[in-house]
């Protein structure tokens, strides 16, 4: 005759069960939640890719438009060569690449509400805008350093042109673009969703 389970015996066997579901069901929302980050990053990667070699591709065929800078009254001796607008031309003709909508410092992380309110990195052509970045990644406030070009006669005449280092201006004159990328679903408290890539990229002219 067969001996039934004893009530502690079943109670010891649901209890293991319950503990291996547990485990199980804890191990598929971490797995969820790696993969959801990765794609979240691959997604930023293609992103800052893509800006990337849109700006190469401007400064392999432009100069910087110093002209401009001088017609709007900017003068970027005070800034340190820093400035929010990139003023281009040459091939592509005249145009300027800046970020525009509601952008937040390049310092600041955003806020929810930030993220509701996106920033884009546009560029603007006779009157017509278009857009590099995608709405569903939130950009902030784009900087760009010009690093010009000047020959020593400049460089004598104004020892700032350059800020004490006239061999790097004279061979590698161009701009930085520095910018940080955020995830649409970035957010700080959540680990799985606090994803965001600091862009300091430099394009040679």
């Amino acid at each position: 005759m067969k001996k039934a389970f004893t009530l502690t015996e079943i109670l010891i066997v649901t209890i293991i069960i319950g503990i291996l579901v547990w485990v199980l069901f804890r191990t598929y929302i971490t797995i969820s939640q790696i993969s959801f980050r990765v794609e979240q990053q691959k997604f930023l990667n293609q992103e800052v890719l893509f800006v990337s070699e849109t700006l190469q591709n401007f400064a392999n065929k432009n100069k910087i438009d110093y002209h401009k800078y001088s017609q709007q009254g900017i003068d970027l001796h005070p800034t340190k060569w820093i400035t929010d607008v990139l003023y281009l031309s040459w091939e592509d003709g005249k145009f300027s690449v800046y970020s525009t909508g509601a952008c937040i410092a390049l310092e600041t992380a955003p806020t929810p509400s930030d993220l509701q309110k996106p920033c884009y990195l546009v560029v603007e052509k006779d009157w017509k805008f278009t857009r590099i970045t995608e709405s569903t990644v939130y950009i902030s406030k784009v900087i760009f350093k010009i690093i010009p070009y000047a020959d020593s006669q400049a460089y004598i005449n104004n020892t700032a042109l350059c800020e004490s280092n006239y061999l790097a201006c004279l061979h590698d004159h161009g701009f930085w673009f520095f910018s940080n990328f955020y995830s649409k679903w970035y957010s700080p408290a959540n680990r799985s969703s606090n994803v965001t890539l600091f862009i300091q990229q430099f394009f040679n002219i």
